[in-house]
């Protein structure tokens, strides 16, 4: 019996087939604008506002980030039991001129912010595929991840975080992601090789796979 996996593993037994899901088509695809990474930064959260996503930690993520000097906003594009709370603690701590809850928007409003954000978040405790890693990808968007399911395989190349920023303790984020903020040239590099690898897996490409498996 042949068995769907999202991504790709060492030692995965032959009955297991590699496999992926799309938001965007092969007509969807556009030039990647190039950002600077030098002044105001732009960072998203997308996705239900549940335990599991931990959007509190992007929030409070983007708070260090902001006590130690660096000008990020964060955009939050979704819905869920935690909407209240998070709203909350913004309210409280006076996050409101850089953090933003927007709700539910449609993934056309949600892909015009992809185009421009510097960087996605996802801190989640689990995942299948992630679209909020691929889709900010597919863009240009630098993910912010946890190392949950396949996110390593989407974001490196022999343990090189060559497509994305890998978060192995969430205790040091603010830190590791300054690190980076120091590396310019890295940073345009991760976004070029993001777009490249989001752009293979297309809804056309699925649809493709689909029929072959059928």
């Amino acid at each position: 019996m042949t068995v769907l996996a999202y991504g790709n593993y060492v030692n995965q037994t032959k009955n297991i087939k590699p496999f992926f899901t799309a938001s965007y088509y092969e007509k969807d695809k556009e030039p990647i604008v190039k950002r600077d990474y030098t002044g105001e930064l732009n960072a998203l959260f997308v996705g239900t506002l549940s335990e599991n996503k931990r959007p509190l930690k992007v929030v409070q993520i983007v708070e260090d980030l902001r006590n130690e000097g660096v000008p990020v906003t964060l955009d939050i594009y979704g819905n869920g039991p935690l909407f209240e709370s998070l709203n909350d603690y913004i309210k409280k701590n006076k996050l409101n001129p850089f953090i933003h809850l927007h709700g539910n928007q449609p993934l056309s409003s949600v892909t015009q912010a992809y185009k421009k954000a510097h960087f996605a978040f996802l801190l989640s405790r689990s995942e299948g595929w992630p679209k909020a890693v691929a889709e900010p990808m597919f863009w240009g968007c630098i993910p912010i991840a946890t190392a949950v399911s396949c996110v390593p395989w989407m974001l490196t190349d022999d343990d090189n975080q060559t497509r994305g920023i890998l978060i192995k303790e969430l205790s040091n984020a603010s830190e590791i992601i300054k690190e980076y903020l120091n590396r310019t040239n890295k940073l345009d590099e991760m976004s070029n090789n993001a777009a490249n690898w989001s752009r293979q897996y297309t809804l056309d490409k699925f649809d493709y796979e689909i029929e072959k498996l059928l």
